[in-house]
This record gives C-alpha cells, sequence and structure tokens, in this order.
C-alpha cells in the first residue's frame, strides 16, 4: 500500500492520534507530511515526548487538543516553536501530565483498562491545574470528562492514588527499521511507547525503511516488537523518519534541524516581517549595560572571557540574563573559537551564538549582544587565571608561564597570579610591554606631549631632551611590567616578577593577558 493510500483510508477528521518515537527517534515524519498534503485536520492528539511532527500539525492548525508532557527537538529547541507559540497565543487547548503518567496512561490503553491509578502525581500542580476544562470536555466526545481524580486505595485503608484516564486512541502513527508484508516489525534500539500504541490503536500504519520477509522475520523472533495482527498498513518508506534518527540506518540530520528551527520561529510570512521589524529596532538601542564573564578550563591551560550586553542594569541582574551569559560562556569555552566573529558562529542548541541571542531578545524584551571575546592559552608549564571585579563590570584574564611545573603548582605562583590580575583591573595596562606597545598609540602620545610642550613655550631644541622623559612616563604608565605593583608602588612588576622567580628557583614571565571594562 502506498502512503497516500494508506493516510486517505486510516486517518480521519477528528481521530485521537498518537504518534510513535521521541523527539528526534524513530519519528513518523514521512506520514504526517503526507497527512498535511491530505487536508485531514481536528485531531486529539497523544504523544509520549512529541517532536517536530506534532510541532507540524500544531503550526498547521491541525489539532484540537493535546496532551503531552514536552515537546521538543531535543539538542535543538528547548521547546517546539509552533507549540509554544500556539500555547502563548491560547490558539491550542492543550494538558501536560508528568512523563511517567502519560508513558502509562499509553500503557494502559494497550491493556484496555478503565483508568489508571498512580501516586506520581500527587502533591504537584499537574493536578490542581487543568489545562481542558471540565467544560471543555463535555463539548469533546472523545474526551473523559475529567483529567485526574483521588480515590481511596480499596488495597491500603486510607490511603490516596490518583485516577487518570485512559485514552482511546483511533489512529497510530509508527516509524519501524523493518517490517513484513502483514505488519509484523522489528524495532532496532529503545521501541519506546510504540508497542502500546499499535496494540491500543484502533488503526496503526506502520513506515518502514525496509520490507522484509515473513522468513527474515522468523530467523530471530526476540528482535519482533509489534505484531501483525496490530498493523493495517505496512509502507515502505525509506528515511520515513527523517530529519529525525533511525537507529542503524541514519543519524539525526544536524543542518535539517536547525533549519527547521530557524524556519518554524515564524508563523507565516507576516509574522516574520512583524517579528524582524521588532528585531530591528530593537538593535537600534543602545545596549551598553550588561556582564562581563570569564572562564578557565579545568586543566588551567586554557580560558575565556566575554562581554555580553544589555539595555538597562535591571536586565543585567535578571535570572533571564545571567542564564543567558551563563549558556553563551559554556559553549564558547566548549568551542574553539578564539576571535569574537568565530564566537558568533558557535552551535547552540537554538542555532549560532548570535541567533541565540538576537532569539533571546524578543524574550526578555532588550537589545543584547556579544560585544567582546577572546580567548587565551598557554603552552608548557603555565597557567591561565581569571579575576571578575565588581560583579562583572570588570573583568581580567591572564595567561602566565614558569619553567617547571612544579613552580606552577606552588602556592607562591598561584599567590602571584592571583595578584597580578587584581593589579590589572586597578590599574588598567595596555600591553605587557613596550614592545607589545601599539606604535599608534604611541606615536599619538608623543604627538599630544611635543604639542603640550610647544603650548607651554619649551624650545624646539629642547624637545628632543625632554620626549624621551615623556616616552619612559607612558610606559610607566601603561606597559604592565613597568607600573609600579599596585601593593607596593616602589616595585615594578617586572621586578615582582624577578623577585618570586629567585624565591622558586624558576623563570617566570606574563605571557599575555586581555581586561575588559564593561562598555568601554
Amino acid at each position: 500500500m502506498s502512503l497516500h493510500d494508506a493516510v486517505a483510508k486510516y486517518v480521519e477528521n477528528g481521530d485521537v492520534l498518537a504518534t510513535g518515537g521521541f523527539t528526534t527517534n524513530r519519528k513518523p515524519y514521512a506520514a504526517v507530511s503526507e497527512i498535511l498534503r491530505q487536508g485531514q485536520k481536528d485531531f486529539i492528539v497523544y504523544a509520549g515526548p512529541g517532536g517536530g511532527e506534532v510541532d507540524m500539525l500544531i503550526g498547521e492548525g491541525r489539532v484540537a487538543a493535546y496532551i503531552n508532557c514536552y515537546t521538543a527537538n531535543s539538542g535543538y529547541t528547548n521547546v517546539s516553536r509552533r507549540f509554544r507559540a500556539a500555547i502563548e497565543k491560547g490558539q491550542l487547548t492543550y494538558e501536560d501530565y508528568s512523563q511517567d503518567v502519560l508513558m502509562l496512561m499509553l500503557h494502559a490503553s494497550s491493556l484496555g483498562l478503565p483508568f489508571l491509578p498512580v501516586r506520581l502525581m500527587q502533591g504537584s500542580g499537574l493536578m490542581k491545574y487543568w489545562g481542558i476544562s471540565e467544560e471543555k470536555r463535555k463539548t469533546m466526545p472523545k474526551m473523559e470528562d475529567l483529567k485526574c481524580v483521588e480515590i481511596e486505595n480499596p488495597m491500603v485503608p486510607g490511603q490516596k492514588v490518583v485516577a487518570v484516564p485512559v485514552p482511546r486512541i483511533d489512529t497510530a502513527l509508527i516509524h519501524v527499521q523493518q517490517a513484513s508484508p502483514d505488519g509484523t516489525c522489528i524495532i532496532c534500539g529503545d521501541e519506546f511507547h510504540d508497542i502500546d500504541i499499535a496494540v491500543a490503536a484502533r488503526k496503526t500504519i506502520v513506515t518502514c525503511e525496509e520490507i522484509v520477509s515473513n522468513e527474515y522475520i522468523r530467523r530471530d523472533p526476540t528482535k519482533t516488537r509489534i505484531f501483525g495482527e496490530c498493523v493495517q498498513a505496512v509502507v515502505k518508506a525509506p528515511y520515513g523518519a527523517w530529519p529525525a534518527q533511525c537507529y542503524d540506518y541514519y543519524d539525526d540530520d544536524d543542518a535539517a534541524l536547525k533549519e527547521y528551527d530557524k524556519a518554524s520561529k515564524y508563523q507565516d510570512k507576516a509574522d516574520a516581517v512583524e517579528q524582524l521589524a521588532k528585531a530591528a529596532a530593537k538593535a537600534d538601542r543602545d545596549a551598553k549595560e550588561g556582564v562581563i564573564r570569564a572562564a578557565v578550563a579545568p586543566c588551567g591551560c586554557s580560558g575565556i572571557i566575554l562581554e555580553l550586553n544589555c539595555e538597562t542594569d535591571f536586565c543585567a541582574k535578571g535570572d533571564k540574563f545571567q542564564g543567558l551569559v551563563n549558556d553563551v560562556a559554556k559553549a564558547l569555552m566548549d568551542s574553539k573559537a578564539s576571535t569574537l566573529e568565530e564566537a558568533l558562529q558557535v552551535a547552540m542548541p537554538e542555532g549560532t551564538t548570535e541567533e541565540y541571542i538576537k532569539a533571546m531578545c524578543s524574550s526578555i524584551g532588550e537589545n543584547m549582544a556579544l560585544r567582546k571575546f577572546a580567548r587565551l592559552t598557554v603552552d608548557g608549564s603555565g597557567a591561565v587565571v581569571s579575576y571578575i571585579h565588581m560583579g562583572g563590570k570588570v573583568g581580567v584574564l591572564l595567561s602566565i608561564k614558569a619553567g617547571k611545573e612544579e613552580t606552577v603548582k606552588s602556592d607562591a605562583f598561584k599567590a602571584l597570579a592571583k595578584d597580578l590580575t587584581l593589579h590589572i583591573a586597578a590599574a588598567a595596562p595596555k600591553s605587557v610591554s613596550s614592545d607589545s606597545l601599539d606604535p599608534a598609540f604611541v606615536a599619538e602620545e608623543q604627538e599630544i606631549a611635543k604639542q603640550q610642550l610647544i603650548q607651554e613655550g619649551k624650545p624646539e631644541h629642547l624637545l628632543e631632551k625632554i620626549l624621551p622623559g615623556k616616552l619612559k612616563a607612558l610606559y610607566a604608565q601603561s606597559c604592565l611590567l613597568n607600573q609600579g605593583f599596585v601593593k607596593d608602588p616602589n616595585v615594578t612588576v617586572d621586578a615582582l616578577l624577578k623577585q618570586v622567580g629567585k624565591e622558586l628557583g624558576d623563570d617566570v614571565s606574563v605571557v599575555s593577558f586581555v581586561r575588559y571594562q564593561l562598555g568601554a
């Protein structure tokens, strides 16, 4: 039977529909796509953990009611976008149960039980808050009148249990690896709740990667998961679970799932225009507040520092923004990005880092941007250390090196590294040494000093004698090694490094540093 014929014959308007698989695993995408083409609608949908297949049905307005525990393309969207949008706009009749209870409800359906007694939801809001009211339920013939009810346990006097309804499934959509012509199915890997919905449903449509013979099925009866008596239609549909994975045949399609995530942000063209306009308006607003965050790898050989901006200090201190900063910092620390351009393109569950931040602009309500990013490493014996000052207003990342590994492990070396980060935060040097100072900056400062001397009436022939002193003062102000140490201004940082190195019997040197000041 073709997929077109199977859907046309067995999927009806108003069906109680159940889909197999688990978020991005063995989802019946081909069957759902055929339903979308043919136009069947008004489904009451049950999905264990649903994925993009249910999101597509919701996005096209085919779902009258949805009973679920969560819906997401795991690893790509935290909550499926069409599902979330329909909930937020009040366009979807929805009710949630815990995952355990929902899976047990589907199992109870396969057993033909009148209701399911559980204790899993007791004391939770899942009992108190109904997504579908009793009044609404009475208008839906295929919905039970109650979400749940607390009853006396007849086996244990005085003990309460929760009775939840058992779905009466009309049609199940399942994708498997192999099936015989009579519908006997081999499922490789986790079968999730597929067996239960196949047994429970009045009509089951199975799509499969391969149709195999009955003789092949009989070779290893232990692999048989769904018996042919439960199946009404078998359809050969190679890649029928794509872009989800099908164990032993193909992995999930990373690029396709990311593309779906992008496309499903908007309900239609008009919505896309509206949302993009809002994002553009937010982008025009200055993002001068925010936070500086640093992270160092457990090995101590690599670290990152970033500045993530928002518009207001109120937002910067909020849980949502702080969570965003944490997510971005973790993703960048785990990546190989070393420049801001690379950092913006690091993959995250919601797209690239840049896309994730833009998406959060709508949720938080402020313009936000990753303004600065750097990574420091140290080769051989050394360490990368960080310091954050004033709750994220100033941040320092320092790479410091020694000749011997035992030096790096010493308390004196660790104390020196910490002191240097504090010094850098306070003294704000521009470079490690005069050799690494920006020549353009030096030339500009020399010209300024020269013009000041001329304005003071200094003779032209004396300028060449005075300017070297000005340059030395510039180095003392701008170069880390030339600066007086903040804890003892009479000792330069260079002298401090030599002093500690002598005490440790080793050479200690600063490789590089990064200092960020919020908004600077």
